[in-house]
């Protein structure tokens, strides 16, 4: 999920803008992607600044709501960004920003709380073990196939 859209932002957005297979990591494309992924990271930060600014005004459920249509809403455009016959990478860029911005605001730190209060006190420790070590897992089965699931499935 977010961990591989942070570490391969560069790589998504060269698929976006068609560069993808330049190898050379100096080639101006590159390096622009580059700086284009820390831009993009920059919205996931303001985006768990936001959340912390409104969860007590706005509740945990408004905010998770919120984050997760804005976080569908934007993966649906960057899909279809790459279904056109030149992706245009404005487009890529733009709704990777509001697909990380809306994740910070929501499903990036309510998960998190929600999971630390769900359970008694005497199996908390234990349990928000047992969840955080299910969740990286995954995290690194995902990271670990992105790129080869990429190449496969790429048109």
């Amino acid at each position: 999920g977010i961990n591989t859209m942070m570490c391969y932002s560069a790589n998504i957005l060269q698929s976006g803008n068609g560069s993808a297979q330049k190898e050379n990591p100096l080639h101006p494309d590159a390096i622009k992607a580059i700086c284009l992924s820390a831009i993009t990271a920059t919205a996931n930060l303001i985006g768990n600044l936001l959340a912390m600014c409104f969860v007590e005004r706005c509740g945990r459920r408004v905010l998770m709501l919120g984050s997760l249509s804005g976080a569908c809403v934007s993966l649906f455009v960057l899909g279809f960004a790459f279904h056109t016959p030149h992706g245009n990478e404005l487009v890529v860029v733009a709704s990777m920003m509001t697909f990380l911005l809306s994740y910070g605001c929501g499903l990036a730190p309510m998960p998190w709380t929600v999971n630390a209060e769900i359970y008694p006190v005497y199996a908390r420790s234990i349990c928000v073990s047992i969840a955080t070590g299910v969740n990286w897992t995954i995290n690194v089965i995902i990271s670990l196939t992105f790129l080869g699931l990429g190449e496969v499935m790429s048109t």
